[in-house]
């Protein structure tokens, strides 16, 4: 039988915002790793002593910051983004049945505070009926805290048999390192600027473990990523059939198996060394790690005079 959901909505549910929010987003990691009360006395000389408390500069700050990473081009439609997210409400601190402040209140705001910003950088100005966004801070990897973890990163960033994701990752923080900004990182490595800002700051709050995948919900991977980068490096090795140089004369491992590296052969590699895994799942691992597991050989040329060229294509 065909059901019909009919849109009848409660009046009040008992939900607090605080558990709507999981603990590894990214608003949740960047109100631990920044802290903008400063704002407050740097501003403090712009309002008066009495009269109906305003905007805290803080949300006003943290809506520009969200106006960043969302990249969105206006103040206008920040606010329309930002009540429909429970993250948004929750890093700038709104409960669920509080207004968010107007668009044209932010405008004002960054009017009041164009004066004390001069001597720090530019403020967000608006050019042409369109809302320019600009930065003061450009946003970068934190230097590593020791030479061993400034080793890790690089040693996984030249690694071509790690996890892609990683070795991506690492590549980031390590161009970063370098000097580069985030959109030449972006262009570099072929990904949006916003994953790299979000790469940098897992980076800086959690280290080298922040380049890994965090647990997500449903159920585990069945491979793991040890038995992933085993499964990498078994494809860069010779298959146990194929006759190798030794001294002067060829020799294979054991001429009973094959010569040459497929997906059935690599499925039956790998389960002899005692990983579980089916012909379909091996290939969307390599896939996925963009690793080539054939290898293409060109049409040959000889100088024997027997030799048959390649004709024509039909």
């Amino acid at each position: 039988m065909m059901g019909e959901k009919e849109r009848v909505f409660a009046a009040y549910h008992a939900v607090c915002l605080e558990g709507l929010v999981p603990s590894t987003h990214f608003y949740r990691r960047l109100e631990h790793t920044l802290d903008l009360t400063f704002v407050r006395e740097l501003v403090a000389d712009c309002y008066k002593a009495g009269g109906r408390p305003g905007i805290d500069p803080v949300v006003f700050f943290k809506l520009q910051l969200i106006l960043f990473f969302e990249g969105l081009r206006s103040e206008r439609q920040l606010m329309a983004v930002v009540p429909d997210r429970l993250s948004l409400r929750w890093y700038i601190g709104y409960d669920l049945d509080e207004a968010v402040p107007d668009h044209s209140s932010l405008t004002r705001i960054r009017e009041r505070y164009s004066a004390p910003f001069l001597r720090y950088g530019r403020l967000p100005t608006s050019a042409g009926g369109r809302e320019e966004v600009v930065m003061p801070k450009l946003i970068k990897a934190r230097d590593p805290q020791d030479a061993r973890e400034e080793e890790r990163v690089r040693r996984l960033a030249r690694s071509r048999l790690g996890p892609r994701d990683c070795i991506l990752r690492a590549r980031m923080v390590v161009l970063s390192w370098d000097g580069r900004r985030v959109p030449d990182i972006a262009a570099a490595l072929g990904c949006h600027p916003k994953t790299v800002r979000a790469r940098l700051a897992c980076f800086d709050v959690d280290g080298v473990d922040g380049l890994r995948d965090r647990a997500r919900r449903g159920r585990a991977r069945r491979i793991t990523e040890a038995e992933r980068s085993r499964i990498i490096r078994l494809v860069a090795t010779d298959p146990p059939g194929r006759l190798v140089p030794h001294g002067d004369r060829l020799d294979a491992v054991d001429e009973a198996l094959p010569a040459c590296w497929t997906l059935d052969t690599l499925t039956e590699a790998a389960v002899r060394a005692g990983i579980a895994i089916a012909r379909s799942q091996l290939r969307r691992i390599l896939l996925a790690e963009q690793v080539r597991w054939r290898a293409p050989r060109a049409w040959a040329t000889s100088v024997d005079p027997e030799f048959d060229p390649q004709g024509r294509r039909s």
